[in-house]
Order: C-alpha cells, then sequence, then structure tokens
C-alpha cells in the first residue's frame, strides 16, 4: 500500500477509536439522567407555578373541527397540615374552532371559588366540604400500599420504554432552574401499553370512583392510533441538580386512516403540540380568595 493513503487510514482508525469511548459515555450519560429523572427516589414537588399547554391543528374537516388551543396555568402549593388541601388558583382558556371561553378556579385551603367568563363565585361550605372529603378519600386510596410520593416508577410506567434515541441537546435554563434538555423519538405502541396500564389502576390511583374507571383502549383503538401517528418527537428538561422535571414537550403529526376519516368528521392530518412547565420549584407561591366573588347561585341562576 502507498505510504500516503496508508497513514490516512491509520488516521482514520485512530479518529474512530478516539471517538467510540466518547459516544458510548454520552449515551450512557443520557441513560443514566432518564433513570434519575424517572426511576430514580421518588420526589416531592410541593409548590411552585405550572403551565400547561395545548395546541391541535387539524387539516380537513368542518369549522367546528378547527384548531384548537388550550392553557392551564396558575401557581399551587400543598397543605402544611397532615388533612389539608392544596391551594392553587389556576386559570383556563380554551379556543375550540370557532368557540372561545375562560374559566378557573381557585382553592386556599379553606374555601373554593370558580371563574368563568369573567365572574369569580364561591363555592357554598356544603359543596367544597364534599369536595375536601373526596380528596382526602383520594388521597388515601391512592396511598394505600406506598411508603413515599408516587413517582413514575410507583404508576407502573416507566417512560424510558417508550423513548427511542433520546440525545443530549445542551443545558438551559427553565423556569429558575438550570436543567439537562433531551430530545427522543417515541415508539407509539409501548407508550399505548403504558397507557392502558394506567387506565387500568384508575381506581386504585383514586383519580376514578370505584366502578367509573375509564375504558383502557381496545386493540381496534390502538391500531388506528398506531397507524395514525407519522412522526412523534418528545423534549424534555430536567433539574440538573434534583433531577426533577422542568420541562416537557410532546409534538406529534398524524395522518387520520381513511377508514376512520367519517367518524374523525372529515379530519385528515394535522399536528398536536403539548407542553408542561414547572417553574419557581419549592418557592413561597402566595394564593388569596378573591376579593369579588358573588355567590354561586347566581351563575347557576337559581331563583
Amino acid at each position: 500500500m502507498p505510504r500516503a493513503p496508508r497513514l490516512l487510514t491509520l488516521l482514520v482508525l485512530m479518529l474512530a477509536a478516539a471517538a467510540m469511548p466518547a459516544a458510548c459515555g454520552g449515551q450512557e450519560d443520557v441513560q443514566a439522567i432518564l433513570e434519575e429523572t424517572f426511576a430514580g427516589e421518588d420526589k416531592e414537588v410541593d409548590s411552585g407555578r405550572v403551565a400547561l399547554g395545548l395546541r391541535v391543528t387539524p387539516t380537513g374537516g368542518t369549522p367546528a373541527t378547527g384548531p384548537i388551543a388550550a392553557r392551564l396555568e396558575g401557581p399551587f402549593a400543598a397543605s402544611e397540615e397532615e388533612d389539608g388541601l392544596p391551594a392553587f388558583d389556576l386559570a383556563l382558556s380554551l379556543n375550540a374552532g370557532p368557540q372561545a371561553f375562560t374559566a378557573g378556579v381557585v382553592s386556599t385551603g379553606e374555601a373554593g371559588f370558580l371563574r368563568f367568563q369573567g365572574g369569580t363565585f364561591q363555592l357554598p361550605e356544603q359543596v367544597f366540604a364534599q369536595f375536601r372529603q373526596g380528596y382526602l378519600q383520594s388521597r388515601e386510596r391512592s396511598e394505600q400500599g406506598q411508603e413515599a410520593p408516587q413517582s413514575f416508577a410507583s404508576l407502573g410506567i416507566d417512560p424510558r420504554a417508550w423513548l427511542r434515541d433520546p440525545q443530549i441537546v445542551g443545558e438551559e435554563e427553565v423556569g429558575g432552574a438550570d436543567t439537562t434538555h433531551i430530545r427522543a423519538g417515541i415508539d407509539v405502541a409501548a407508550l399505548l401499553e403504558d397507557i392502558n396500564r394506567l387506565l387500568s389502576r384508575a381506581g386504585e390511583l383514586g383519580v376514578a370512583e370505584p366502578g367509573q374507571t375509564p375504558q383502557q383502549l381496545t386493540e381496534e383503538q390502538r391500531r388506528l392510533v398506531i397507524e395514525a401517528v407519522r412522526s412523534a418527537r418528545m423534549d424534555l428538561w430536567t433539574g440538573e441538580d434534583d433531577r426533577i422535571l422542568r420541562r416537557l414537550r410532546l409534538e406529534v403529526d398524524y395522518a387520520i386512516p381513511e377508514e376512520a376519516r367519517e367518524q374523525a368528521q372529515g379530519l385528515t392530518s394535522g399536528q398536536l403540540a403539548l407542553e408542561i412547565t414547572i417553574a419557581e420549584l419549592g418557592e413561597d407561591q402566595e394564593i388569596e380568595a378573591p376579593q369579588d366573588a358573588r355567590p354561586l347561585d347566581q351563575l347557576l341562576g337559581a331563583p
């Protein structure tokens, strides 16, 4: 072999050998980060500000099936009392096709309020007491047999099973915390298995009353979803110090199968984007009773 090609070959082999440990190490790092985030020891999230946004942009259909945009956001804080209710002040906005409305719900831990289309109404003491009782019963059911707050693992969910080829994108600040940004594809079939697993446990987890647990996805429904999804990607930002999720973003491109388009009112395809952010984690939140609240009867139109 001539000397120049031999030298070039040697350089290529040396570069490949040098790159292999770095590549393997990077993959091990991202898997370790995902394990700490999703399968590590349980972490309590007692206070902060949550923001959840959903946007669906369909193609085809009717004006009534037009773009959907929803956002829920506001502060929350766990009660310091064993049998106390959490405090929160959550505002909801929804735009669905030609329709739009705003609403919200407030809990000070001692009283509850409902906001609707610009008005604020206080829940009667009896109604709030029923809410308290239901919440405490639900929490008791969900904590039975558990010594720590519920996590992905305790719910029987392992996102690592449906994340494909995760990669570290970089480091970013989210909600006042330094985070590691990870991007991955999604195995839709594996994700649906976890969703069914969660639905099957809805009753024991306290998110549904006994006898009213939601139905699991059927094989046919799962097949249609898998066929409809053309691409799915997830981005997540996890705290560098505590490995608590600060932001999660899901983006899906879909195409409705021909056999399901009539039931979907003519929709042919579209995009879905879901994002959840938690900011000011662990910081004190000021949540006060609204000053302009009226009796709930005025909203319900009672005489």
